[in-house]
């Protein structure tokens, strides 16, 4: 083998390891892209996830509020009913009692 062959046999190799190398680096230049990509998606993915899932709780409270007033509402409507009730029921025994005091003084007078 002459010097030129050898030469030759080691740019061979030289070029051969530089061409491996740079596909190498872009193998992983494509691999750290997607798994970026990857990740920004998942990101983007988890954020309206959770913008979902706060959507949904405020939602939820709203109505959780709604259903409180409505509840204290008939509660209260309730109390004024019992109230006007337990007020009638007054005004019947003093109405009762004047009516019967009206008669024993329409007999007094009747005798």
């Amino acid at each position: 083998m002459t010097v030129g062959a050898v030469e030759t046999g080691k740019d061979n190799v030289q070029e051969l390891i530089v061409s491996a190398v740079n596909h190498v680096g872009q193998i992983a230049v494509i691999a750290t892209g997607l798994l970026a990509d990857v990740v920004r998606e998942l990101g983007d993915f988890l954020t309206e996830s959770l913008q979902h899932v706060q959507t949904l709780l405020e939602s939820a409270v709203n109505h959780v509020g709604q259903i409180a007033v409505l509840i204290t509402r008939a509660i209260a409507a309730i109390v004024y009913e019992i109230g006007a009730i337990v007020t009638d029921g007054f005004d019947m025994i003093d109405a009762s009692k004047t009516a019967y005091q009206d008669r024993g003084s329409q007999r007094a007078l009747a005798h």
